[in-house]
């Protein structure tokens, strides 16, 4: 009796694929179902079972993904290899492709050759899986255990789909990857269970390549949330709630700071902040869009009904098992309301000054503020450079306990031990200007003002600081010494200045470069060129951005602060005193020893942390310019950068 023919089904809402891959599949010697939906697959699947699924990843009612998990549930069914048919094409694709089970993913539009190739490879993957469901006995008498080789990351993009089932993979948590040209298992154990060894002996026909990896490094991989698709909730199989979830916990996992939904005349596009820059994440359908920011600012307790004036609010969720405020914003565009989340943790432990990236000069500069019982002590910088993240560092060095510190924040973003902070709520009559003035009656020894943000709360900064007691706050500013300029445009006299600073720490974010893939070599004419008016010894070593798999292609990976903490007390508070010029007070400031940004900067590129472009541009150029602009001349135009590499496009969830 000749061989039943492999069953392949395929699940796609597009009628003309369907009887594209029929005819490819019959003439290649497969019977074919077709299905047009994910529950249509099902029933189908249960009625018999293919040999291979393929699949549209982004469908109406039951997508793909969530295809192959209700596949998978099924013990009838759980073998069967799914192939995912995408226009999602990034190396952190197969991460996610066997999170949610799949074996690989084809590209749209469908390659006769390359899905020929597929089929063939994954057709037979049920029949060889079942062996590792069979009973295998264990060696009897293993020998004395070799240390496993150890490798601390596995690359998404080595990655070895098809091998094994994910079920498999999960339960016995175990991946299969590309080592040095060759096929290894990884585990996060030294010892793994001789059943496992003897299963993959099973599978490989003689001895696997075991190797330990970190169980950090299995869970990126194995509990990776999948990427379902946002854009399907059209027909109510799935409410925003869940779409707003799943953005969630990509954002937690991409490590983002911010999620934008942005209206578009084609539909809406989810953007993430990570590290800074912006990311495309999602392509949503304009009425998923709507009802997803609806279900979000009914979370955050906002008006559903107005859509045209900005609104603010938050929430409290927990995402992948971490603790998050959600701080709400949206406005009105013509295409629709926009909104912007941004994710805090405020439980969140602050980290020690010293793992901030300051110099050990500049940790000890504040450990002394700290201890200080009266003055005005100010952070500088921009939007988003971490101020609050290092005002916080410094108030972990305060004993809550014996000293009284009270907060104005706006809002509240980590939260600190014995500390009464108040958030402002401008709904309930909690104005700044109110809770400042309430404050003051509350004698602390301590106040902390998220920002100093007008006139008014300048002069009660001052005034509070120089009768007794610390103040904290931070400022907008580009460096240290400029501050003083600030507080000049705020109405407050140098002499009061001069009575009341202790110091001014200015800082900026700059990306570091990806450990893995950083390419490094000697300091260039170019880059020397740049270093040249600010230092005598520039690095011969520096490195530069390459990119890689584990920095998304970028050539970064997080980000680190730049630093100046400059001293005001005594000698630059009497040259406030007498209204010497800023680029004299930052000159001698200089010359006194003082870290300044410029420095700071170009000793991390010898550190190999910063690349030597990315400090001239965000650093020495507005350095220089500052110092042209004291000197009366016009800043000279900075040398071009080289254009950024197209961006790839964001995956649809249509």
């Amino acid at each position: 009796m000749a061989e039943q023919k492999p069953l392949v089904l395929a699940v796609d809402d597009d009628p003309s694929l369907l009887l594209l891959l029929e005819r490819l599949l019959v003439n290649a010697g497969y019977r074919f179902a077709g299905a047009s939906g994910g529950e249509e697959a099902l029933k189908a699947a249960r009625a018999e079972p293919p040999a291979l699924v393929l699949t549209d990843a982004m469908m109406p009612g039951l997508d793909g993904y969530e295809l192959c998990a209700r596949l998978q549930a099924e013990p009838a069914l759980s073998l069967v290899p799914v192939v995912f048919l995408t226009a999602l094409d990034d190396p952190r694709d197969k991460a996610r492709a066997l999170a949610c089970g799949a074996v690989d993913h084809l590209p749209k539009p469908i390659a006769k050759a390359a899905l020929l190739d597929t089929v063939a490879r994954h057709a037979d993957a049920s029949r060889r899986w079942s062996l590792l469901s069979r009973p295998v006995p264990a060696p009897a008498a293993p020998a004395a255990a070799q240390p496993l080789p150890f490798t601390p990351f596995i690359e998404p993009d080595s990655l070895l789909l098809g091998v094994l089932p994910a079920a498999f993979c999960r339960s016995h948590r175990v991946v299969a990857f590309e080592l040095d040209g060759a096929r290894a298992f990884a585990v996060d154990r030294e010892l793994p269970e001789p059943e496992l060894v003897a299963a993959l002996r099973g599978v490989e026909g003689d001895a696997p390549r075991l190797v330990r990896t970190t169980a950090e490094s299995l869970d990126r991989i194995l509990s990776r949330p999948a990427p379902r698709a946002a854009g399907a909730a059209d027909d109510g199989a799935r409410s925003a709630a869940e779409v707003g979830r799943d953005i969630l916990e990509t954002a937690v996992y991409e490590r983002a700071s911010d999620v934008h939904i942005e209206p578009k005349p084609y539909g809406a596009l989810v953007r993430l902040r990570v590290d800074g820059d912006m990311r495309d994440a999602f392509q949503l359908k304009a009425d998923t869009a709507a009802r997803l920011v609806t279900s979000f600012k009914v979370q955050g307790r906002l008006d559903v009904a107005e859509r045209r004036k900005p609104q603010d609010g938050s929430f409290q969720t927990t995402v992948s098992g971490r603790a998050f405020v959600v701080r709400l914003a949206t406005f009105a565009t013509p295409e629709g309301e926009s909104l912007v989340l941004r994710l805090l943790e405020p439980w969140a432990k602050a980290k020690p000054l010293s793992e901030l990236g300051m110099a050990e000069q500049q940790v000890r500069h504040m450990v002394e503020f700290a201890g200080r019982n009266n003055g005005l002590l100010l952070f500088a910088g921009p939007t988003g450079s971490g101020k609050t993240t290092t005002i916080y560092s410094l108030l972990q060095h305060i004993d809550c306990k014996k000293r009284s510190l009270i907060s104005i924040e706006d809002p509240v973003e980590y939260r600190i031990a014995d500390a009464n902070q108040q958030q402002v709520d401008e709904k309930a009559g909690a104005t700044f200007e109110a809770l400042l003035k309430s404050s003051m009656r509350q004698d602390p020894d301590i106040l902390f003002l998220g920002e100093m943000r007008d006139s008014f709360s300048a002069k009660m900064a001052i005034d509070f600081s120089s009768t007794g007691h610390l103040t904290v706050s931070s400022l907008h500013t580009t460096n240290a010494t400029t501050a003083v300029f600030r507080l000049e445009r705020l109405g407050i006299t140098r002499a009061a200045m001069s009575d009341s600073l202790l110091g001014v720490v200015a800082q900026k974010l700059l990306k570091t470069l990806c450990a893995h893939c950083k390419e490094t070599g000697p300091i260039t004419a170019e880059e020397r060129a740049w270093f040249a008016p600010f230092t005598d010894a520039p690095p011969a070593l520096v490195a530069r951005p390459r990119g890689c798999a584990r920095c998304a292609g970028t050539g970064h990976m997080g980000r680190e602060g730049v630093y100046e903490i400059v001293k005001f007390y005594p000698a630059i508070s009497e040259m406030i005193r007498a209204g010497r010029p800023i680029s004299e007070i930052r000159d001698f400031a200089k010359q006194r020893g003082d870290y300044l940004l410029p420095q700071h900067a170009i000793e991390k590129v010898g550190r190999l942390l910063f690349s030597p472009r990315a400090v001239y541009e965000e650093v020495l150029l507005e350095e220089a310019e500052y110092r042209l602009r004291a000197a009366g001349e016009a800043p000279a135009a900075p040398a071009p950068a080289p254009a950024p590499a197209p961006a790839s496009p964001a995956p649809s969830t249509e």
